[in-house]
């Protein structure tokens, strides 16, 4: 991974998570994976600031990117 780039999430569980998240997605809604991406973490790094309790914040943020794509068909 490359050193001057923050890691977005703060561990490989973590990330494992938010990718399987994001595959999910791009399954359902038979949309490329990096564009899921590119939605999902721009909505994961606007709610994750706000979130004081995280376990829920995948769920969240997976709804807010399904709600996005299917607005943007």
């Amino acid at each position: 991974m490359n050193n001057s780039k923050k890691a977005l999430y703060d561990t490989p569980e973590e990330e494992a998570l938010h990718q399987q998240a994001i595959q999910k997605l791009a399954d359902e809604t038979n949309r490329p994976v990096d564009e899921v991406r590119t939605i999902y973490e721009s909505a994961y790094l606007r709610l994750k600031p706000h979130a004081r309790i995280t376990d829920y914040l995948a769920l969240l943020v997976a709804r807010r990117t399904r709600d996005s794509l299917i607005r943007a068909k």
